[in-house]
């Protein structure tokens, strides 16, 4: 059983002219290309064309014969006002009579899909009237929430395209109740262009190999580079929210379902835990060399994660076979770069997050100021999901309704000192005697699994036994301060230190302070002020290491 596609068109006397001729070289565009993916992948897309103008008309029904397609579009012809809702009845009838779910040859199931072209703004018998208006988008609610009322096999997805004195905001809130896609065009000659895209989409889809490669906006976007179309940001994702709106399935971003969002494994890192490669990695670059989000738990000692510089998920190990993928870096949020941040509302997995401007949720977010972590993004949907410092998880609007209820903080935006790695903090230079200086930093070879709580991120108490063969007596570890000058840790945080190595990340306290050690950088950063300075660990026997406490406690007596 083929695709469905309705092309529902404007052919008002506003299109006359120029604008017809372009409408009917962007529909002959998407007839050739389905023709053309019919060849390559052998899977045939049936397409109605409906035109709304002087008369509302089928011009031709569901069909896979491309030669009665192109007649039929030679026979559009421009008139009369815009009876846009008319139109989008006409093509629901048409895909109620005639339409369907198809399962493509990768498992996924699609729904059949609207593409609406309009250069104006609706009008009944009175005209342009806010009734008019108000008509088309309880339609466009029918094809979104309502459409099991009425006989639909599945919502219907609507991909609007406007021009000329179209209305861009209603468009925008009738592809936000379909979970379709907008897109307005400066000059009607690009219309070619977004119908052409239409159809990479759909070929995208069908070539895909499996379900994780299908729901991967990454993965859109190299097929269409691939393919010469400098996409931007904006289109790309709204193609991307279009074909997750025809996929018939629970599972609607990262390979994982709304279930899954919401499932908790005790002993796992919490959901939006900022992660890296562990000790026991053994995933190539995967993860580009980056950070990710703890997006979901799988199962026990199973977490996925979606890495910040692919926007890709997998799963890896927390604990199952005993060992560790990851370890947790606190306190890092995504850093979006300049080219990403667009209207402030790119709310990205991994980005940090306070109250917007039409927050209305009261102190769920444990009260003003406080910030979040965005761990699922429900791009069909237009909602995140946030967990809060204080454990609670929600799911918020982002651009739903045409409302914001959160914003990005400034660590979040554009390239700054956030995003900078630890390791280009400036250097002093180094007055310790060589026999102090630090060895090169080493990874210990995977050992015994480190104890972890329900958060999964916290070392194990330190007690007198840990002492023995940790390092104390044989090295040391130093932080520097602002004047250059190395400082010993106290021996319970040299020991901690010492036992963090196998995660890479440990937490401290320094007189009810608060940081996070970063051991492959070695660099210690407060959580309070953010402000890091360099780490070291040197070698230092005992006799030596009891010289420089004691060199320690002078500097305070002086």
């Amino acid at each position: 059983m083929p695709l469905d596609t309705v092309l529902c068109v404007d052919t008002s006397g506003s299109m006359a002219g120029r604008g017809m001729r372009e409408l009917k070289e962007a529909c002959r565009t998407f007839v050739d290309g389905v023709r053309e993916t019919a060849y390559q992948t052998g899977a045939k897309e049936n397409v109605a064309i409906v035109e709304f103008g002087k008369q509302v008309h089928l011009v031709s029904r569901l069909t896979n014969d491309y030669d009665v397609l192109q007649r039929a579009v030679d026979t559009l012809s421009a008139g009369g006002r815009t009876p846009m809702r008319e139109g989008l009845l006409k093509a629901m009838e048409e895909i109620i009579e005639r339409g369907g779910v198809v399962t493509i040859r990768n498992g996924q199931r699609l729904s059949p899909r609207i593409i609406l072209m309009t250069d104006g703004v609706p009008t009944d018998d009175n005209g342009e009237t806010a009734e008019a208006r108000q008509a088309v988008l309880d339609q466009a609610h029918v094809f979104g929430t309502r459409w099991k009322d009425c006989g639909l096999p599945n919502c219907i997805p609507i991909a609007c395209v406007g021009c000329g004195d179209c209305e861009p905001e209603l468009l925008e809130s009738i592809a936000t109740a379909t979970k379709g896609m907008f897109v307005i065009v400066d000059d009607i000659t690009k219309l070619g262009t977004f119908f052409r895209r239409q159809v990479l989409l759909t070929r995208f889809a069908l070539q895909s190999a499996n379900a994780e490669a299908i729901q991967s906006q990454e993965a859109l976007h190299a097929f269409l580079a691939d393919l010469g179309e400098a996409v931007d940001g904006a289109e790309l994702d709204g193609l991307f929210r279009l074909l997750l709106g025809m996929i018939v399935l629970e599972k609607i971003a990262g390979g994982i379902t709304l279930k899954d969002a919401d499932k908790v494994v005790a002993g796992l890192p919490v959901h939006g835990s900022r992660v890296r490669r562990g000790r026991d990695w053994k995933w190539g670059d995967q993860d580009r060399g980056g950070l990710g989000t703890v997006i979901a738990h799988d199962q026990e000692g199973i977490v996925r994660v979606q890495w910040d510089a692919r926007n890709l998920s997998n799963r890896y190990r927390y604990g199952a076979e005993g060992a560790y993928d990851l370890a947790i870096v606190d306190d890092s949020p995504r850093v979006l770069g300049n080219d990403e941040l667009g209207d402030g509302h790119n709310l990205k997995v991994g980005v940090e997050v306070r109250r917007g401007p039409d927050w209305s949720w009261g102190n769920q977010d444990g009260g003003a100021g406080t910030t979040g972590i965005v761990y699922f993004d429900d791009v069909r949907d237009r909602s995140v999901y946030v967990r809060w410092p204080d454990g609670t998880r929600g799911k918020y609007r982002n651009g739903n309704a045409q409302c914001y209820d959160l914003t990005l903080t400034e660590r979040s935006r554009g390239r700054g000192p956030y995003h900078r790695p630890p390791a280009a903090l400036p250097s002093a230079p180094d007055t310790t005697p060589p026999a102090m200086r630090p060895q090169p930093f080493q990874q210990l070879p995977a050992g015994p699994a480190v104890a972890a709580d329900g958060q999964g991120a916290a070392i194990g108490k330190v007690t007198a036994d840990d002492f023995n063969g940790l390092g104390v007596g044989s090295h040391s570890w130093q932080w520097q301060d602002t004047d250059g000058t190395w400082h010993l840790f106290p021996d319970m945080h040299t020991v901690t230190l010492e036992k963090g190595r196998l995660q890479n990340n440990v937490d401290l306290t320094v007189d009810g302070e608060r940081f996070t050690a970063d051991l492959r950088n070695m660099v210690r950063t407060s959580l309070l002020s953010g402000k890091a300075c360099r780490i070291r660990r040197i070698a230092l026997a005992n006799a030596d290491r009891e010289l420089a406490e004691a060199m320690e406690k002078s500097l305070y007596l002086m």
